[in-house]
């Protein structure tokens, strides 16, 4: 009876881990992390390639960085030390910011489109209303070595995101405040979130938030300060 019995228990949790989905996989772990594959299961120790369910859950440790690459779109989701989330929950805070970049992306791109192709001489920029150039302050900004913001949209476009960052970040250095800060200072954020450095492109976004406050954009600036991890 006994013996009934627990081979009735492994059938049916046999059963659940078959029909649990495969998703994604760990590509990525420095320090401690254990997974179950449902919330009955025991805790098990993760490692690089274990596999993930929509079912499971983690837990990382102290000092603790992991990633999970999802096997639908191979994105990647970053979890650090001491946290403890819904497989399902990560799918749904990775979608949310999946869907963030691509329109933040997008709504960028044409913006500076247009104001690529805007000829006047004023300066269209990212802002609700457009700012006049100030001949003498554009050229106190001005340098030898003036780098040009199309270089580094060029870039980033083409998936050049290492070289794309230093020149936004170059662009920026020259006048924080200028049209074509506002738009590197945006490029920049996707950048580094595109990277996976999250920490960053939220920092830049904060500073977006501060100092252009009327963009056009400023609702997937802070959409994206409060998705981002």
């Amino acid at each position: 009876m006994k013996l009934s019995k627990y081979l009735l228990i492994l059938i049916i949790a046999s059963s659940i881990v078959l029909q649990a989905e495969e998703i994604g996989f760990v590509s990525f772990i420095l320090g401690e992390a254990e997974y179950k594959i449902n919330r009955n299961a025991e805790w098990k120790a993760l490692d690089i390639d274990s596999i993930v369910h929509e079912t499971g859950i983690i837990k990382t440790g102290l000092d603790t960085e992991l990633e999970i690459t999802w096997k639908h779109n191979n994105q990647i989701s970053t979890l650090t030390s001491e946290q403890e989330i819904s497989i399902k929950q990560l799918m749904i805070d990775a979608s949310k910011e999946s869907s963030w970049d691509e329109k933040f992306t997008s709504k960028l791109n044409t913006l500076f489109t247009e104001a690529n192709s805007n000829e006047a001489n004023t300066v269209a920029g990212i802002r609700k209303s457009e700012v006049e150039l100030d001949k003498e302050s554009e050229l106190h900004w001005k340098t030898e070595e003036e780098v040009d913001l199309k270089t580094g949209v060029d870039a980033f476009q083409a998936q050049n995101l290492g070289s794309a960052i230093q020149v936004f970040k170059a662009v920026i250095e020259m006048n924080p405040l200028s049209p074509d800060a506002e738009f590197a200072r945006a490029y920049l954020a996707l950048s580094y979130f595109l990277t996976n450095r999250k920490t960053e492109a939220k920092e830049q976004l904060t500073i977006l938030e501060k100092d252009f406050p009327n963009s056009v954009l400023i609702e997937q600036i802070k959409q994206g300060i409060d998705i981002i991890e």
